[in-house]
């Protein structure tokens, strides 16, 4: 199976995801599949991605945007956005079975762009608060509600 996994992020800046991702790729490649990474770069801290990742049955697509400071909300938004136009260009030349989004404010706009090739999507959800699974109500708030009650009831006696 051939996947891409389009990742604003990008391997080359300093961020939590990137460890998971990374991990997640190896295990798809380990297993036989063909990856294709396409990421966001605008710093380069570190390599396009991870030296472990490369193998014949990977490739990394880099898209150069233009730096902005984590303050500028509205310009971070842009960056998104400019990213989802880049990244679903390209992904419309690759020959894969599956899309993999990374879960950033600007990812219903990715996925209505990629929904036009008719070929399944899947969102990752890296991260340690479920924010993004209530906004789109794949969490239920009373289970939340529920296990944080529980959990701080635990800690309180």
């Amino acid at each position: 199976m051939r996947i891409a996994f389009i990742y604003e992020s990008g391997f080359a800046g300093n961020n939590g995801s990137n460890h998971l991702l990374c991990t997640t790729i190896e295990k798809m490649l380990q297993r036989g599949h063909s990856v294709d990474l396409i990421e966001a770069v605008s710093v380069r801290d570190n390599p396009d991605y991870p030296p472990q990742l490369a193998q014949h049955n990977f490739q990394c697509h880099t898209i150069e945007l233009k730096e902005t400071k984590k303050t500028n909300f509205i310009g971070r938004y842009l960056y998104g956005l400019s990213f989802v136009r880049e990244s679903t260009k390209l992904a419309k030349d690759l020959d894969v079975d599956l899309f993999f989004v990374q879960s950033v404010p600007t990812v219903s706009f990715t996925i209505r762009r990629l929904k036009k090739y008719g070929k399944p999507i899947y969102i990752t959800f890296t991260m340690c608060f479920p924010g993004q699974l209530l906004n789109w109500a794949l969490l239920k708030v009373r289970y939340l509600t529920i296990y944080l009650k529980e959990s701080s009831a635990s800690v309180l006696n």
